[in-house]
């Protein structure tokens, strides 16, 4: 069976490689924004000013990253992001889980997040989830 980080490097997709080897690993922390540790919402950050898109959060924004999902909502009815559905995600978007967490799809079934459950930036599959679990889909309009 294949590790979802060569899944990811199958995907020849050079941002996602690039952006995989260089965070993976790094311990999670709560508001943290570089290589000593990172929150779901920094990497986020990171990811997409690596592309050149500003997703800057506003002042009152406090990026706890249980907060993301409601930002992001707020986002899509002011009309800056919008909802993916399942069936058509993409490498690139943003998934939120259970309406509390958020990361970065690298392919079309592989995210990378940054959470204290894992402490650490890690790769997930969507198939690990059981299967009551909530995704929500987004990316820049």
């Amino acid at each position: 069976m294949r590790s979802l980080a060569q899944s990811v490097i199958d995907g020849k997709d050079a941002k996602s490689i690039r952006f995989m080897a260089a965070w993976l690993g790094v311990k999670f922390r709560l508001h943290g924004d570089t290589k000593e540790g990172i929150d779901c919402v920094q990497l986020l950050k990171k990811f997409y000013a690596m592309c050149g898109l500003d997703i800057t959060l506003p002042d009152d924004y406090s990026c706890a990253p249980m907060e993301a999902p409601t930002f992001f909502r707020k986002e899509m009815a002011s009309g800056r992001w919008k909802k993916a559905l399942m069936a058509g995600r993409k490498k690139h978007d943003i998934v939120i889980v259970n309406s509390r967490h958020c990361g970065l799809m690298l392919t079309k079934d592989i995210f990378i997040d940054s959470s204290l459950d894992s402490r650490r930036v890690a790769l997930h599959s969507l198939d690990e989830f059981p299967s009551d679990t909530r995704f929500l889909f987004v990316r820049p309009a």
